[in-house]
This record gives structure tokens, sequence and C-alpha cells, in this order.
């Protein structure tokens, strides 16, 4: 319900060279990682923030060296780990995951397209993918909160749709069984999206959760919100008990 391994934010490659970018975007230049290390721990940690936010630095779980004495938590890629044929799996994602995150007009001072994909990939500097992306996206559109749902049907295809159906079709192809849904409903209990005070259509990234489990702050399920909450909850009971 929160991405799979293909999703971005998962495990990478280690990145030895972010105290170094903070560093110098800070005034002190070194290729010393210990030393900008050093640098960074004299310095207020709301610039050190700052800069990292500014050069749209993403960190990430990573795979560990391995040190005598230490014991590592993250030793492999998990797409390397095998598939267990024999276990049903079931998956999916709400049909406006991201729209949460856009809700100010700081969030649409910077060009997420690009962000995203430079932040992701290594494509070098001959063909600026981002603004392909985001042509595919906006077309002529400028990016703006009047195309808040545009960008948000980015983010989520990025970060959860496509990595999701990447994983399913990888794990059908391994012989396992997939039961693969889409929770689109618009409710009372759409926390997040009533959190956010968004208007817009369908269930972003947890939503679903108010229909599965009891939440202690709201009132009593309105009579749609209850037949969601039964279907949901018989859904997942009956995966649960026959996969």
């Amino acid at each position: 319900m929160s991405g799979t391994i293909y999703r971005p934010l998962v495990v990478r490659e280690a990145d030895i060279t972010i105290a170094n970018r903070i560093a110098a975007q800070l005034g002190f230049q070194t290729d010393n990682g210990e030393l900008a290390v050093q640098y960074l721990s004299k310095i207020h940690p709301h610039l050190v923030i700052k800069a990292y936010l500014d050069l749209g630095i993403i960190f990430r779980p990573c795979v560990e060296k391995i040190f005598d004495g230490i014991d590592p938590l993250i030793t492999n890629y998990p797409v390397n780990m095998s598939i267990r044929r024999s276990v049903p799996i079931m998956m999916g994602y709400c049909d406006s995951e991201t729209m949460f995150r856009y809700h100010d007009k700081e969030t649409f001072s910077k060009n997420i397209f690009s962000l995203y994909i430079n932040s992701t990939y290594d494509l070098g500097e001959d063909v600026d993918v981002g603004n392909i992306v985001k042509q595919f996206y906006l077309g002529e559109k400028e990016i703006s909160i009047e195309v808040i749902s545009e960008i948000s049907a980015f983010d989520s295809d990025f970060n959860f749709v496509h990595p999701i159906q990447t994983r399913i079709k990888e794990l059908i192809s391994h012989g396992s069984t997939v039961y693969h849904y889409m929770f689109t409903y618009s409710g009372d209990r759409n926390f997040v999206k009533k959190r956010c005070k968004k208007k817009l259509k369908g269930a972003c990234h947890a939503d679903d959760i108010a229909f599965l489990f009891d939440i202690s702050y709201e009132g009593k399920p309105t009579d749609r919100d209850q037949l969601v909450i039964n279907r949901m909850t018989t859904l997942f009971a009956n995966f649960a008990k026959y996969g």
C-alpha cells in the first residue's frame, strides 16, 4: 500500500558525495567526506537543512558495507532477493496518491518533473528528460496550482503506480498469484484528504486506511462510508483467510 521495491525512494546505491555537496553549498569546498562532516557538525542545523533542500537532495536507505563487530541492517538490494511463488499477494494504490503534497505556493516553485527524474536517474545533460515528461503531463501549461491534478498524477505515477505495476508484472512472470486493487472512493473518512483540505476528485495516500481500521477521532460512519467499510474489510479478510 505504500509502494514497492521499485519505488525511487527505496534502497539505492550509496551516495558518498552528499556531505561534500552540502558543505560546498555552504562555502566549504572539499573532496574529503570526513572533513565535510566535521565542517557541517559546526554549522547551525537550520542552515544545513536549507542547503540540502536547495540542492534537491533526497536521502535514501542504501546497502551497507560490512564492518567487523557491526550488525548491518541492509545487506542486499531487495530486487536481488528471491520471490516466494507460494505466497499470494495483494497490492494496490489510491487513484490520487500524492495530492496531499501540493498545498502552498512553494510547492509549485520548483520543476518537480526535473527534480524527481534527475535525482533518480543519471541521464546526463544531453536531453532534458524532465521537461519532456512535463510536456506529456502539462502540455504547454506552466507549473502552478491550476494544474495540481496533472502534477499529482505525475507524482503518483512516478512514486506509486508505475513501481507497483512493474512489481506486479514481475511477480506474475514468476508464477505468483497477485490481487490488484485501486481505491477511488472519496467520503467523510478520507482523513488524509480532509487534513489537507483538498476538494479534488479521488482518494490520496493512506485514505483507504480509515475504511479498514477504526479511526478514533472520526464519528459514526455515514451510510455510504459504512458500505465501503464493509466491502474493504470483506476484501481484506477474505484475502487473509483464503488467499
